[in-house]
């Protein structure tokens, strides 16, 4: 998640590679500002199906 009116670092910081969401108009405060958003696109990402980065020997 990234707030697109944040001052604390770079608008170009929130185009992390692989990110979900920027959520328009919002802060660094975005969890305050937006507290239900928050929690329901963490739900959203924590129900999402996540295949392993990498696999240690032995555990295919």
């Amino acid at each position: 998640m990234c707030a697109s009116n944040t001052v604390l670092s770079s608008p170009w910081l929130c185009r992390i590679p692989g990110s979900l969401v920027v959520v328009l108009g919002t802060s660094h405060a975005l969890p305050l500002e937006k507290p239900a958003l928050v929690n329901q696109l963490l739900l959203n990402f924590l129900a999402e199906e996540q295949s392993p980065k990498y696999m240690l020997p032995g555990h295919d």
